[in-house]
């Protein structure tokens, strides 16, 4: 591991805020978060090497979900790319999309049913060969800085949750700054560090994720990421059906079992976690069967409160470059 200097502004003068573990039992060393006590950003404090990391994605992060529950989850995912590509053509009606860490291709594929000519890129192998089983999508296995597309190509660039992972935000959105038409949209989600939910659960936080989210942003470091790499904040959102109801469940569930992220670990397909015994495992599903269901109509009830309080689990944003021309047709 490197000593880590703030990967937006540069200084070392930073703050630890806490550590935990890697939630799958991957390995017993604890993983600290720190804040740039200059900008605000905060991340994870020493980075680890691409070669440290690769083994926090396993073989199993990729794969589809258990065969009994394949049908719905698919048909859930479905349901909310459709979403995301309404709410992108609501606001522009292009040709073009780009979206980075597109992992099995989902949201590509809607984008690609309603005309968009669709590209994806994927660094995880297991993930862009999951994406290419899909046609009519263009998939590239390779860091966006190494892929040399074409300045101003894409009418809309969008990172569903995968800003967190890369190793250098501000060389990431630069390219992305850089390969966006005049008109285009840039739509980013990402965990909120500055919500409720991670300053009351800290290290039980479902979208902590360490040591895989590298980075972790507020709505005012994500505005500072954007403006040094030369685009302008429209819209900040603090609601998503997608993550944030999931995300507060999961994350009282923590509290409350044993074994961390017990209900998304089984919806993913993962192994057992490596501290997981038969006796933690039924403890755990009763916790589940009996707390579940009043937490899912918690979790919807707190989604809509925190936004309202501008407090959101996660942000979704949309942002364009300052000399913005009129929308592609």
């Amino acid at each position: 591991m490197d000593p880590t200097a703030c990967r937006l502004c540069g200084s070392q003068d930073t703050v630890r805020l806490f550590s935990c573990r890697e939630p799958n039992g991957l390995t017993e060393q604890p993983f600290v978060l720190a804040r740039c006590r200059i900008c605000g950003l905060v991340f994870l404090d020493p980075k680890l090497s691409d070669a440290e990391l690769e083994r926090f994605y396993f073989p199993e992060y990729y794969r589809k979900p258990p065969l009994g529950l394949a049908r719905l989850i698919e048909g859930v995912v479905a349901w909310l790319s459709d979403r995301r590509a309404a709410k992108i053509e609501r606001r522009l009606r292009g040709r073009r999309v780009l979206d980075v860490g597109c992992g099995d291709g989902a949201f590509l594929a809607a984008m690609r049913r309603r005309g968009w000519e669709a590209w994806g890129v994927e660094t995880s192998r297991a993930g862009a060969e999951r994406a290419r089983q899909r046609p009519g999508l263009n998939i590239r296995d390779e860091s966006l800085t190494d892929c040399g597309l074409p300045e101003g190509y894409f009418d809309v660039v969008t990172l569903w949750h995968s800003l967190e992972h890369i190793d250098d935000p501000v060389a990431y959105m630069c390219e992305v700054r850089r390969i966006l038409s005049p008109a285009g949209l840039v739509f980013i989600a990402v965990p909120n560090v500055e919500s409720l939910e991670c300053r009351l659960f800290r290290g039980n936080w479902f979208h902590l994720e360490l040591p895989r989210h590298q980075y972790h942003f507020s709505p005012q470091t994500l505005t500072h990421l954007l403006e040094r790499c030369g685009l302008s904040l429209r819209q900040t959102s603090h609601f998503s059906w997608e993550y944030n109801p999931f995300g507060f469940m999961q994350s009282v569930l923590n509290v409350l079992s044993i074994e961390k992220n017990f209900l998304y670990r089984r919806l993913k397909g993962f192994p057992v976690a490596l501290e997981s015994s038969a006796a933690s495992r039924v403890y755990d599903a009763c916790v589940l069967a009996l707390a579940g269901p009043p937490l899912a109509a918690l979790a919807f009830l707190y989604s809509l409160l925190s936004a309202s309080l501008r407090s959101g689990g996660c942000l979704e944003v949309y942002a364009v470059r300052p000399d913005r021309t009129t929308s592609p047709s």
